[in-house]
């Protein structure tokens, strides 16, 4: 449904060996690596899941918990933001 609005990357604080090894949850977007949690230590990420919304500006439009996001919100986050 936003495939066309929206980019998912996930980061990992796992080597990539153990995030190919997962078989669950399915992972169908990238992900990077981040083994030394530099990311979460610069955007004082407190728990994780951990989502963050950037616009095509750079401008971060949400951070919090995942479950947030779900269609109605982002759909709204996304028409609110998209310029």
């Amino acid at each position: 449904m936003f495939r066309k609005r929206l980019v998912v990357i996930g980061v990992s604080g796992e080597t990539e060996f153990e995030v190919r090894r997962m078989s669950a949850p399915v992972i169908s977007y990238p992900v990077a690596l981040d083994t030394r949690q530099r990311m979460a230590t610069a955007l004082e990420v407190k728990g994780i899941p951990h989502a963050i919304l950037i616009d095509p500006k750079g401008i971060v439009r949400f951070e919090g918990h995942p479950t947030y996001l779900d269609e109605h919100n982002l759909a709204a986050l996304l028409d609110q933001y998209d310029q």
